[in-house]
């Protein structure tokens, strides 16, 4: 036992403050392994890693003669969705699907919500629990994903989450954005984006599902062509649609 515990104890002073580099590592090499299918073996020797990334010092690829792609049990993050965009009041902010290692981004992001936000969101005004947080980024990307928009500062400003149906028609989306942030098209460019990616996976209908109390998330839903007043799965709850394709 003393051992295990001598084991436990220098694994975790070697990875003390590079658990989000390590994450990204591993992400980026499973979107690797998924769009290059003719990937054989790939070795990183070095890989140097600090709290501030992770830099490959040398790294060899042996490709395949075909391209076969095996099956995979969780897709991969779509990292080619990302994107700098600029508000209507003129903000730039980029745009990128989350992943496992922002679990503190995310954190810090609904730490800055309105509480009453937060309620209409999670049922609960006060700090989201961790575990709530990990359901929305350690995900299988082909049926739910959440889009972080960053702003200059590499904080994050607002959160969409888009959860799709199991034959991939229709998806439910939820978005959170920063109280300080509110108010300068933030979160109309964010939805914009989410609805392309929507579109781009064969979602015919997307469905926002909103507290009958939550004004201003119904005003910016109606303005994007989200239309309908039928009743949630809750009894304060309002279900608006959109078709995109």
């Amino acid at each position: 036992m003393q051992r295990l515990e001598r084991l436990r104890t220098n694994m975790e002073s070697v990875f003390f403050g590079k658990r989000e580099a390590i994450t990204q590592v591993l992400c980026t090499l499973s979107a690797i392994a998924f769009d290059l299918p003719d990937l054989l073996e790939l070795d990183i020797n070095p890989l140097l890693v600090d709290p501030s990334g992770a830099v490959a010092l040398d790294a060899r690829i042996r490709l395949g003669a075909t391209a076969d792609r095996s099956p995979i049990a969780i897709c991969p993050i779509p990292s080619g969705w990302s994107a700098n965009l600029v508000t209507r009041a003129g903000d730039a902010i980029h745009v990128r699907p989350a992943s496992p290692a922002d679990l503190e981004l995310i954190t810090e992001l609904f730490r800055a919500t309105a509480c009453e936000d937060l309620r209409f969101r999670f049922g609960t005004g006060r700090e989201v629990p961790a575990a709530r947080i990990r359901e929305l980024i350690d995900v299988d990307y082909a049926r739910e994903i959440t889009f972080l928009a960053l702003g200059s500062d590499g904080a994050a400003v607002a959160a969409a989450t888009i959860n799709a149906t199991p034959d991939g028609d229709e998806a439910a989306i939820r978005l959170t954005a920063r109280e300080d942030c509110k108010g300068r098209g933030i979160s109309w460019t964010l939805m914009e984006h989410v609805l392309r990616y929507a579109k781009a996976q064969g979602i015919r209908t997307v469905n926002a599902v909103q507290n009958a109390d939550d004004e201003r998330a119904l005003q910016l839903e109606r303005e994007m062509g989200f239309a309908g007043a039928g009743a949630g799965s809750e009894e304060d709850d309002l279900k608006l649609s959109k078709a995109i394709s």
